[in-house]
């Protein structure tokens, strides 16, 4: 049986090598096939975690933690939901393992006023130095100035929308205005010392605030405390088992949320990027495999006498099928490996690199990383082999049931 399939693999080889133009296109179909293939799917995998990261390095962090009932009152009073925020407590979780930082945020509405002009506004309020730890990309799009002062805590970043509704501009004081726990309204002046774009941003957040954490425990009148916890992770493949961890070490009282229950529609994103390139990547793949087909179709056709005479000879149907299949295989083999090492390589040179991305409507560019991982690769290759196989099996089938006779008697 050996003996028999090394003999069918020299004589296809031998096929192979002397129908030269015809392997040949058969070839560069399956290289363009697999290399195309390989390309997809590492810029998938680029905007996925660029979409990831977005959000977790941008916005959530990794995980959050609120006073129970925090989130289904959001809209309600958020402040009256609140928690430690003193270093003992945020010291507990850090001693978590696998987290990297905490911090501290209080989202909260009120009122922006300058130069006689006042907006209702979004704040965001964060201590400088933990949330560049825990949401490194926070004021990735700062288009002028510094977000604020890490050391004094002081200044704060308006969004570009809310500075031009204001009539103001960067280095401006305003005045921020919001009601307290009891509902007392209180007052602060800020500096704008950093602008950020809000290109791609949603309508609301348009009209946002930063500012100091201790600035706004003072004008909330809420020391040493704050409404929600920012929790960056180490690597996200820990991602469950640090929310797990964080359940059981604070109890009911708290409600701890990972990004992906914060913001469903990510995964949703990327899902359907990924069934999106996919189905694409597979369009390269079947143009491939029914050039492989009309190839061995081809084949089939002028080698007609060739099979008639190898039947002649004793050759037995079942041979003449797995010889064309074999076929089939070295050439989708052959092509296939090359596409998908070229696209490697390529792939492995854009990841090293990046790769200049624009969102739409922005002026801020950002890095794209491809990859692929060698499963992917293996899975692809041998997906690729498979459907030559299959592809070749009808042609196979039409010329393992020649007639000898009638094929020996085909004119040249």
């Amino acid at each position: 049986m050996v003996h028999a399939f090394s003999s069918t693999l020299q004589v296809a080889t031998r096929n192979v090598s002397r129908h030269r133009r015809r392997s040949a296109i058969t070839l560069l179909a399956m290289f363009v096939a697999l290399f195309l293939m390989v390309l997809v799917r590492s810029m998938l995998n680029a905007m996925n975690d660029s979409t990831r990261d977005g959000i977790v390095e941008g916005f959530t962090g990794a995980v959050q933690v609120h006073r129970a009932g925090f989130l289904r009152n959001v809209q309600a009073s958020p402040l009256a939901l609140d928690l430690p925020a003193d270093d003992a407590f945020l010291a507990t979780l850090r001693a978590v393992p696998h987290v990297r930082a905490v911090a501290p945020r209080i989202p909260f509405g009120g009122l922006v006023n300058a130069h006689d002009r006042t907006v209702f506004a979004l704040f965001l309020a964060v201590d400088p130095v933990e949330e560049s730890r825990a949401c490194k990309d926070r004021f990735a799009q700062l288009l002028e100035g510094a977000p604020m002062n890490a050391t004094t805590g002081a200044g704060s970043t308006f969004t570009q929308a809310l500075l031009q509704r204001l009539g103001a501009r960067r280095g401006e004081t305003s005045a921020l205005l919001a009601s307290d726990q009891d509902g007392v309204l209180n007052g602060v002046d800020v500096v704008a010392t950093g602008v950020l774009e809000d290109a791609g941003m949603l309508a609301a957040d348009q009209k946002m605030v930063f500012l100091p954490l201790k600035l706004a425990q003072e004008l909330l009148r809420m020391p040493g405390r704050a409404t929600e916890l920012a929790i960056a992770v180490d690597d996200l493949e820990h991602l469950e088992d640090v929310a797990a961890t964080l359940r059981t070490t604070l109890g009911p009282t708290y409600e701890v949320s990972t990004y992906k229950e914060l913001t469903p529609f990510v995964e949703e994103i990327m899902g359907k990027q990924d069934v999106l390139g996919t189905f694409i990547a597979n369009i390269f793949l079947f143009l491939a495999l029914l050039g492989i087909a009309n190839t061995m179709l081809m084949g089939v056709r002028e080698r007609t006498r060739e099979i008639g005479t190898m039947m002649a000879f004793g050759t037995r149907r079942r041979q003449v099928l797995a010889l064309f299949v074999s076929e089939a295989v070295l050439l989708g083999a052959l092509g296939g490996v090359m596409g998908a090492v070229v696209g490697s390589v390529l792939v492995h040179s854009l990841g090293a690199s990046g790769v200049p991305f624009r969102a739409t409507g922005g002026t801020l560019t950002f890095e794209l990383h491809p990859y692929v991982t060698t499963a992917y690769v293996l899975q692809t290759l041998l997906t690729a082999v498979l459907g030559a196989a299959v592809a070749a099996l009808y042609p196979a089938l039409r010329a393992s049931r020649l007639n000898p006779i009638q094929a020996l008697s085909q004119a040249v």
